[in-house]
């Protein structure tokens, strides 16, 4: 993530081999960050979740 005064982004997978996703089966999370004088917080909201991943945690890296 870029922090700023549009900090946000999102993302979107799905099984990539069918066109499952077609019907709803895919995972969308929304993410954005507040800037703070000494901190940065950043929110992660689910939109859409009716594709389960195989991993079961992300990592945000914020530059700047």
């Amino acid at each position: 993530m870029y922090p700023g005064p549009d900090c946000k982004g999102s993302l979107y997978q799905d099984d990539g081999h069918t066109l499952a996703y077609e019907k709803g089966e895919f995972l969308r999370v929304s993410y954005s960050c507040q800037v703070g004088a000494d901190a940065i917080r950043i929110v992660s909201t689910i939109e859409k979740d009716s594709y389960k991943p195989w991993w079961s945690a992300a990592e945000i890296t914020v530059f700047g």
